[in-house]
């Protein structure tokens, strides 16, 4: 196991846990150290457990896996429980509701730009952006991915790099 790399380690970590076939079962950062196939194997490994009624509490600092994972998310920081909700619930209350646009200037240059959604000026402006420029990508944009600093959980403000905990309950 000495000549292991991280990921390895990881994943036969992981392999050793599922031996005595838990019921509950806690895994701490399950994709660290992971390239993304293996990553990928990781996230359907977990789903699959949780589908034969494993208990799954999953901690994280990745959002995008909480997001696919987690029926309920829960954040923590320094120690203190700011807020327990379903990913989809978390985002509508705290991302930022806009759509980023990603296109190619007659030079070349990839521009970005940010298109909120809450006037309509913004939404006629990024309709005509669409009509008449070859988009690259677009996507929903907002904090979720990152790190909550522009959201305000109730009772107290998350910095920069909170410690996040991210739960699945399954029965």
């Amino acid at each position: 196991m000495a000549t292991f790399s991280k990921g390895m380690k990881m994943r036969l970590v992981l392999a050793r846990s599922l031996i005595n076939r838990p019921r509950v079962w806690f895994l701490d950062e399950p994709t660290t150290g992971q390239d993304p196939q293996h990553a990928v194997t990781i996230r359907e490994l977990i789903r699959a457990q949780a589908d034969a009624g494993v208990t799954v509490f999953l901690t994280t600092h990745d959002m995008t896996v909480a997001d696919r994972l987690c029926d309920r998310v829960a954040l923590i920081h320094e120690g203190r429980l700011l807020v327990v909700d379903t990913p989809r619930a978390l985002k509508l209350k705290f991302n930022e509701r806009a759509v980023r646009v990603e296109h190619r200037a007659s030079n070349g240059s990839l521009h970005r730009e940010d298109f909120p959604l809450d006037n309509a000026a913004s939404k006629q402006a990024f309709l005509e952006k669409v009509r008449t420029t070859d988009v690259e990508t677009q996507g929903a944009r907002g904090r979720w991915g990152s790190s909550w600093q522009g959201g305000k959980p109730p009772s107290a403000r998350v910095m920069a790099d909170p410690h996040l905990v991210s739960c699945k309950v399954w029965a």
